[in-house]
């Protein structure tokens, strides 16, 4: 057996069968430039503290301007820029079932992003934004709400809830435009109604 092994460790043809000087010369470099990566070292010393300059934080100031709100037909709407919309849209959809469980009992996990826009829409019809940002966003994150802003949420919640689960029998999803009229198919944005489209 151990002649056998012998021989058939040595046969090179055997051995090394499919193996180029290309792919040796590949695996060298690369286990070449991959000591080179990890050898980096980035120090410091005391002389060089000077130049280092803290992480730049831009803190939130409120807007200073005078706000008006807009209207969509006969409805108003307070301009919001579009990352707090977003931001709060995306936050809703991945906490708010974890924070309320019994929401599951009326809404579908894929009508959550039309319940929160929902409620999204409501602060923009009612609050201006720097109020918005002042009572739901500058708060600590361990200060609980007042009750009046958590009945007002509540509110919010069960009128969308209604709207939503009122909306489901129609098989077209719920993303009305701004005044609460559903004119365009949500995913297409054509026109749902061919006698009135807008």
């Amino acid at each position: 057996m151990g002649a056998v092994l012998k021989e058939t460790m040595w046969d090179k043809d055997e051995y090394f069968k499919g193996i180029s000087i290309v792919k040796i010369g590949a695996f060298v470099l690369f286990l070449f430039g991959m000591m080179v990566m990890v050898s980096q070292v980035n120090g410091q010393d005391n002389k060089t503290e000077s130049e280092i300059k803290p992480n730049v934080t831009i803190p939130y100031v409120p807007n200073k301007v005078k706000q008006s709100a807009g209207k969509y037909g006969n409805t108003q709407y307070w301009p919001y820029p579009s990352w707090q919309i977003t931001g709060y849209v995306n936050n809703c959809v991945n906490t708010f079932p974890q924070q309320y469980p019994q929401i599951r009992q009326f809404l579908w996990p894929n009508e959550m992003g039309a319940f929160c826009s929902c409620v999204m829409d409501k602060f923009r019809q009612e609050w201006a934004y720097d109020d918005y940002v002042k009572n739901f966003q500058l708060r600590a994150p361990n200060e609980p709400i007042p009750p009046v802003l958590g009945e007002l949420l509540g509110d919010y919640a069960q009128e969308c809830t209604g709207k939503v689960v009122e909306h489901r029998s129609t098989g077209v999803p719920y993303a009305p435009d701004p005044d609460g009229k559903i004119r365009r198919d949500f995913q297409t944005g054509k026109p749902l109604n061919k006698i009135d489209p807008l």
